[in-house]
């Protein structure tokens, strides 16, 4: 340990000693500094207004003879006021440090001064960080609360589960709650140095007060941040949601939410705030889709079982969301358990479904699997069946199904790191087809066929690592690509006993894909208690075929294929963002944000910016008022063909004669909060 004496000695045999110090070691002996020699009085005369303390120090040691000993940082900038005549020395001490948070101590010849330890204690925090997760699968819990006994301050963790909060030296206590969970309430600790505490909860084995908990939540977001129209719903919301057709889904239930309509009755379709369908951007592990739908809006195509909790914002958009104008849709899917293997399976009118999850090693690896397939093109066939045996001459057949399949491995590398690897498939086919006396001897006959694929391929990779107990990290790639393709043909010929004859055919093929490749950081920074910062950068490479079509003519064994001359558009998007979540006072929050986007295509570049800011006033314990602005961009647009979402529909990007759309949203909102788990909201835009 290295220290240094800083010793000015008076004429009058008055000494003025500091010393400066990397630790807080205790001070050395005083008693090493008393031979100097000292008058005989300890009353002082003297009058100060607002000057440095060590020109007064030389004042009080010229009259007193007394030594001052102190930390050099201790004085620096510091000014006093003092007004004595012939008082005692420990009064005008005391007068003058009044306020300061320095204590003084009067040894023989010696005045030892230091900083209260009370005021030690409440400046030198620390902090305390971790992940909160389910106990028995080791599912990430986002949007749980973590509360410090001592500050009554809390912190909400990401979708991670990851939480950092900045707490004083000394005792505390953690609270954390989450909605459809028992609280938990950690031992009591004595912090004294930067710590990582994991934390687990189990689920509230009362199902009614589930539904209490789950009206706390919403009390929580509605109150406590800055956010108008954000919500994040999970499974069990999802699951006790009811609907007119199909089955219970996560898009038809944020369709009960103010400013979304459905379209069309029973539908998952969603039109946010009077956008249209394509305004509204839908992702998967913060991975972007582009058709959502499956039997033209019937359900959609995320799998209930698969998922573990979606995050919805309508009005106020984070920082790092931007590509859409209306609202932003994240879906996250289950780990799976890192304990016990766990599954079901349902068997329904229209689809069935299977889920299993378990750990590969034991509390480090655990993996996810879910697969949801349709019914239709199985119960149509008994039906067609029976239509086939009575027509005598058409035949008619028609085929559809739908697949969904999720796929996740989860591994923990240590404490502070994770990596994982997603994958989903989903697809739909149609096939129709009728034919007129084809298989009639000796007949004229003709045949029309009508085949139509499409969905959606997602495979990314991520790590995420707790880079210091107040920053967060995580790192993603991904490969993108939704398809469909339309087949239509028509034929006619004439049997020859049972030999078809003079067939002439037309065939036609179209084709529509995107492709993206992408690459992303997010950082999730917590300098202060009080403040929460996002930031972070991504790049994707888009590749767009709107359509490609092929028609192929046959007759007598002559073909002649005509192709469209239809080129690819490759575009590179870059965005980078940074926003945070602030509270200056207690009353007062602040969402702020910045999203930076570039699109270049063709050798143009497209630019913009897009600011965001939300304010919440809490006057009152059980109401609050919020305010914002936010600005959004979309550079892809769907070209619609009617009023529900179809797999012919082609999504394009702006070209070097277009420009992108922007939307500029104002909104507010006033919430009161009533009885348990009540509350009342009054939103505009």
């Amino acid at each position: 340990m290295n220290r240094s004496l800083l010793i000015t000695s008076a004429l009058c045999s008055a000494s003025l000693l500091a010393y400066a110090s990397n630790s807080t070691a205790a001070i050395p002996d005083p008693a090493i500094l008393s031979e100097l020699p000292a008058k005989e009085t300890d009353k002082v005369s003297i009058h100060a207004k607002n000057r440095p303390a060590t020109e007064v120090f030389a004042d009080i040691m010229r009259q007193t003879g007394k030594n001052f000993i102190y930390q050099t940082d201790l004085l620096r900038g510091l000014n006093v006021t003092v007004n004595a005549n012939d008082a005692s020395l420990k009064s005008v001490l005391a007068q003058m440090f009044d306020g300061t948070g320095i204590t003084f101590k009067i040894q023989k010849n010696n005045i030892l001064l230091s900083r209260s330890k009370e005021i030690v204690r409440k400046q030198r925090k620390y902090v305390v960080s971790g992940f909160v997760r389910e106990a028995e699968t080791g599912e990430a819990l986002a949007g749980a609360t973590v509360t410090c006994s001592s500050t009554k301050n809390g912190v909400f963790t990401n979708a991670m589960g990851f939480y950092s909060i900045s707490i004083p030296e000394g005792e505390c206590q953690l609270t954390v709650s989450y909605p459809g969970y028992a609280p938990e309430k950690l031992p009591a600790f004595t912090l004294s140095k930067d710590r990582q505490m994991d934390i687990s909860m189990r689920e509230n084995a009362q199902t009614i007060k589930d539904v209490v908990v789950i009206g706390n939540k919403n009390r929580t977001v509605a109150l406590e941040t800055a956010g108008v129209g954000s919500l994040n719903v999970g499974k069990n919301t999802i699951l006790n949601t009811p609907v007119v057709f199909g089955e219970s889904d996560v898009i038809k239930t944020l369709q009960f939410e103010p400013g979304v309509s459905a379209g069309i009755d029973g539908m998952a379709g969603m039109y946010v705030h009077g956008g249209n369908s394509d305004e509204n951007m839908y992702m998967l592990d913060n991975i972007p889709l582009y058709q959502v739908n499956h039997l033209d809006g019937l359900f959609s195509a995320f799998n209930t079982e698969a998922i573990r909790n979606v995050d919805f914002h309508k009005s106020s958009f984070p920082a790092k969301f931007d590509g859409r104008l209306s609202s932003y849709m994240d879906v996250h899917t289950k780990d799976g358990s890192m304990s016990e293997h766990h599954g079901s399976a349902r068997l329904g009118l229209t689809s069935g479904a299977f889920n299993i999850d378990g750990p590969i090693w034991k509390d480090r690896t655990s993996y996810s699997f879910a697969i949801r397939r349709s019914w239709y093109d199985l119960l149509t066939i008994p039906i067609f069946a029976i239509y086939n045996a009575i027509s005598e001459d058409e035949k008619t057949s028609t085929n559809y199904a739908f697949t969904d399949i999720n796929a996740k491995i989860n591994h923990r590398f240590n404490n502070r790191s994770r990596g994982y690897l997603m994958f989903y498939y989903g697809e739909d086919y149609l096939r129709v087809s009728q034919n007129w006396d084809k298989d009639k001897a000796d007949a004229y006959w003709d045949e029309e066929k009508s085949n139509l694929r499409w969905g959606n391929i997602v495979a990314s990779a991520g790590w995420n690592y707790m880079l210091t107990p107040k920053l967060f990290g995580e790192l993603t790639g991904a490969y993108s690509r939704y398809a469909s393709r339309l087949e239509h043909s028509k034929a006619d010929g004439y049997n020859e006993g049972n030999i078809p004859t003079n067939v002439t055919s037309d065939k036609m093929r179209s084709d529509n894909h995107i492709d993206d490749w992408i690459l992303k950081a997010d950082f999730d920074w917590s300098p202060h208690q009080s403040h929460r910062i996002n930031f972070g950068a991504g790049y994707t490479l888009h590749s767009f075929l709107p359509s490609l079509t092929t028609r192929t003519l046959s007759s007598n064994e002559v073909n002649s294929v005509v192709k469209d001359r239809v080129s690819t558009y490759r575009a590179s998007e870059f965005n980078a963002y940074f926003g945070g979540d602030w509270r200056p006072a207690d009353p007062l929050r602040v969402d702020y944000g910045l999203h930076f986007s570039l699109f270049h295509i063709g050798g143009k570049n497209h630019s913009n910016l897009s600011p965001r800011l939300s304010l919440r006033w809490q006057p009152a314990k059980d109401w609050a008022v919020k305010a914002g602005y936010s600005r959004t961009v979309q550079y892809v647009h769907q070209l619609i063909q009617s009023s529900i979402s179809l797999p012919t529909d082609q999504w394009v990007p702006v070209t070097n004669d277009q420009k992108p759309q922007t939307a500029d949203k104002i909104f507010a909102g006033a919430y009161y909060s009533f009885g348990k788990g009540w509350t009342v909201s009054v939103e505009g835009y």
